[in-house]
């Protein structure tokens, strides 16, 4: 991995805590507030905006119902999915 972002992974992480999200019936505001971070982060975070400290990411995990290690498992399986095949 070059550098310190990791585009894919990003990508990946976004869509995780999006989905995770919707299928609770949360709102971005609902989930902000539980995990204690501003709403404007949340979108940023679900649209490839930034990257979420490892604190946030315990905390989004718990407001979302989910242990941080299936989180990360997740987003680490949809990075898989979507990273390009090495020849």
């Amino acid at each position: 991995m070059s550098g310190a972002r990791d585009s894919v992974l990003v990508e990946a992480f976004s869509e995780v805590v999006r989905e995770a999200r919707v299928a609770l019936k949360m709102t971005q505001e609902q989930l902000a507030h539980d995990a204690s971070v501003d709403r404007t982060y949340i979108g940023l975070l679900e649209n490839a905006h930034r990257q979420p400290t490892l604190s946030v990411i315990f905390s989004i995990a718990s407001s979302l119902g989910l242990t941080p290690e299936t989180l990360v498992k997740r987003t680490r399986d949809r990075a898989a999915r979507t990273r390009p095949s090495r020849p």
